[in-house]
Order: C-alpha cells, then sequence, then structure tokens
C-alpha cells in the first residue's frame, strides 16, 4: 500500500470529486501549474493553499494536516543526523511524562474491565471511579494537551458501549453509565480534535448525540452541538458554526451553566468575525464576558478552562480575521497576562498567535520572543498537535527575517524540537 501524502491525497480527492485539474485550479484559486506540483510533490503547499484545496474538496482538515505535515518533514530533512537525534530525545523527554501519566488515568477505566463471556455486575461505585478517572483525563488534557491519546481515549470510549451492553446493572446505575458513555465520546472527540483528526472529532460528538437522544439529555446535547461548532470555528466556516451554535442553545436546558451558554456567544463572535461582521462579533462577545461574570456554580472539568483570559484569547483571534493584527497582540497580551498557568496547552497555542500577530505587525523580534516561550511550554509536556501546526505555519512565515539573531536562535531551537 503507498503512503499516503499531501500529492497523492489531494489527487484522490480531486478525481473523487469528479474534476480534472483544470477545472479543479479555479475552484480552488490555485493555478494549474501549482496543482500539478503539488499532486506530484514537487512543491509543499503553505499553510494558506493547503486550506483552500482542503475546502475546495471538503476535505474537514485532512489536507491542512498533511500540508504541516509536509512542511515540518521538510525541515526534519535539511537538519543534520545529530540534530534529528537531539531533536527526537528532546520530544520524547518531553511527552513521556504527560503520555505516561494520562496513559496510567486511562488504564483507571481498566478497573472495571471484564470477560464478555463473563458479564460481571457494575455498580454505583465503579461508575463513580470512572467518572473521576474522565475527570482527570480533562485535567490532563488542558495541561498536557492529549493530541497522542486520543484512539485510546476513543477505545475507552467504546468499551464503555460494551459495558452498556452486555453487563448487569439496575436503572440507577445504567442511567450513570450511559451519560458516562457520551461524556466519554466527548473527551475522545476533543482529544481527536486536538491531534487534528476531525473525523474522528465529529464522529464521536455525532455519536455522543445519539446517546444524548437516549438518554433524554439535553446537557449533552447542548455540549455535542457545542464542539460541533468548534469544528467550524477552526475550519472557518461560520455558516456551519452558526448553525451548531443555534441548535446548541435550543438545546440548553432551563437553569443550565451560565459558563456554557457564555461558551456558545463566544463561538458566536468568532462565527461573525470570520464573516467580517466586527459590530456583531464585539456584541457577542461582550455578551460572553457579561454572562461568564455573573457564573458563580460549580465549574465542571471540562469547562474548567473557560474563563476572562480565554475569552480574550478569542477576541484576538476575531481580531486576526477582521485583519487587525494590533489589536489581536494586545489581546493576547493580556490573556497570556491572566491565563493560568495549569493550562499549558492553551498558552502555547496563544504565544504562538501572538507570534503570528506580531509577524503581522512588521515585529519579527517580538515573534521570536513569543515563540522561544511557547518552545518552553512544549518542551515542559505539552503535545497538542493544534499548537504544533500553527506554530509550522509561524515558523515557516519566520524564515525570512532569519538574519535577524534572535529569530535565527529561536528557529533553531524550533527545528530541534520538531525534529523527532
Amino acid at each position: 500500500m503507498q503512503p499516503l501524502t499531501f500529492g497523492s491525497e489531494l489527487r484522490r480527492l480531486r478525481k473523487a470529486a469528479g474534476h480534472t485539474l483544470r477545472s479543479f485550479a479555479p475552484l480552488a484559486n490555485v493555478s494549474y501549474a501549482q496543482l500539478s506540483k503539488l499532486e506530484t510533490g514537487e512543491r509543499v503547499p503553505t499553510g494558506e493553499v493547503a486550506r483552500a484545496v482542503d475546502d475546495a474538496l471538503r476535505a474537514d482538515g485532512a489536507l491542512v494536516a498533511l500540508g504541516a505535515e509536509l512542511r515540518a518533514s521538510r525541515v526534519r530533512g535539511s537538519l543534520p543526523r545529530e540534530t534529528r537525534r537531539a531533536g527526537e530525545d528532546m520530544r520524547r523527554r518531553a511527552m513521556m511524562g504527560a503520555a505516561a501519566t494520562l496513559a496510567a488515568s486511562v488504564t483507571g477505566l481498566a478497573g472495571v474491565d471484564f470477560d464478555p463471556a463473563r458479564p460481571r455486575r457494575i455498580d454505583a461505585g465503579d461508575v463513580a471511579r470512572l467518572e473521576a478517572s474522565l475527570d482527570r483525563m480533562w485535567a490532563l488534557d488542558h495541561a498536557h494537551g492529549a493530541a497522542e491519546l486520543w484512539d485510546l481515549a476513543v477505545a475507552r470510549a467504546h468499551s464503555i458501549t460494551l459495558l452498556l451492553d452486555v453487563s448487569d446493572y439496575d436503572d440507577a446505575t445504567g442511567g450513570r453509565l450511559l451519560d458516562l458513555n457520551g461524556r466519554a465520546y466527548m473527551l475522545a472527540g476533543w482529544l481527536a480534535d486536538d491531534a487534528e483528526r476531525l473525523d474522528v472529532a465529529r464522529t464521536c460528538y455525532n455519536e455522543a448525540l445519539t446517546i444524548a437522544r437516549q438518554a433524554d439529555s439535553d446537557e449533552l446535547a447542548c455540549h455535542a452541538l457545542g464542539n460541533l461548532a468548534a469544528i467550524g470555528v477552526g475550519l472557518e466556516r461560520p455558516r456551519q458554526t452558526l448553525r451548531f451554535v443555534a441548535a446548541a442553545e435550543r438545546a440548553l436546558p432551563a437553569g443550565s451553566s451560565v459558563r456554557q451558554a457564555s461558551v456558545l456567544r463566544m463561538r458566536r463572535g468568532r462565527a461573525l468575525a470570520q464573516s467580517g461582521d466586527a459590530a456583531e462579533a464585539s456584541r457577542e462577545l461582550t455578551a460572553a464576558r457579561r454572562m461568564l461574570d455573573t457564573d458563580n456554580g460549580p465549574v465542571p472539568e471540562r469547562l474548567a478552562y473557560f474563563s476572562p483570559a480565554e475569552i480574550d484569547g478569542n477576541a484576538a483571534a476575531c481580531a486576526i480575521s477582521l485583519g487587525k493584527p494590533q489589536q489581536a497582540a494586545r489581546l493576547l497580551e493580556t490573556a497570556l497576562g491572566d491565563y493560568d498557568p495549569r493550562f499549558g496547552r492553551n498558552r502555547a497555542l496563544y504565544l504562538v498567535r501572538l507570534a503570528g500577530a506580531r509577524l503581522r505587525c512588521d515585529q519579527p523580534d517580538g515573534a521570536a520572543e513569543a515563540i522561544g516561550q511557547a518552545l518552553d511550554i512544549l518542551a515542559a509536556e505539552v503535545g497538542s498537535r493544534h499548537v504544533r501546526v500553527e506554530l509550522t505555519d509561524v515558523a515557516g512565515d519566520l524564515q525570512p527575517h532569519r538574519h535577524l539573531t534572535p529569530v535565527s536562535e529561536v528557529l533553531d531551537r524550533y527545528e530541534t524540537l520538531t525534529s523527532a
């Protein structure tokens, strides 16, 4: 079997859609000659080109991820063998702690594993241990990212489905187990999203929606629809995002967490900014802030990251969409100053975006400083593919400034870290 590459997948999807190179070129706004070279591997796609062909073929981020992998592999191939080995050791050390810790949490779910041929009785204590394990996994994801372990999370969600199908339990325990099954798929989808496996994330969220209907759980349905909206934000498909946000708000149960409603307003703001509606985007973000200020209820672990600083970070993303990099840089600096250090993955992401905003403001030294801080976090056990994809694009944009000493030094660090 031929390995999956950007060029081969682009060709396969183009042909499956019934396009020739010449008929597809205007749809993607990419020249015929460039498309040909992309498919044969003669040219490496920029992040912008990968996004354009991905959107035109409705590839749901698959081509974006493959393009990022290809750009990173070209950087690795240009490094001396000793540098690549050093980078591999660094990355292995960086991920070992997070991977081992999260794997230990996953095995906590195994405490109720059993032989399907000999079903066991599941009681409230078993469910409580499963629930605690999911909370630990959410907390580890906030701190480290968990892109490398999404497949284990999916397998564990499937295993809880098996528990529901063949184990023994009373009605109350069955209800809790069904709700837990939906939340396990939500966690698996979130981790898959962080791994840039949007196809898996979408499948997990849709599975959670199916479970929400079985459990008659508006809260779970709202959570799933809200995360499908988040996929739309990431793919920059504002109409899709707005549809899912509206559906999530309809599902939002009376008396539910104000925090969840605030998240939805924030995501609507992101979609409106991507549509170019600055005034409405600002109104939605302001409403999200005001709602969050009134939230005095318990905070579920999955929403522990959501704070005024997170809203500032998303407001910065809106500013970038609207072509206002200076405003974005100011908002990101504020967000990072206030962001809880427990949430390493999000802090690394916002540092990468700060670097991009500063670069758009013609501040390459400031961009290098932000990337250096992001690399410090990545080297301290953050394993998020989403962060690394964005970092690859910003590092590529920094290359023309490599004659500057701070830029050269941070790019050397970046290339070492990503050479594994």
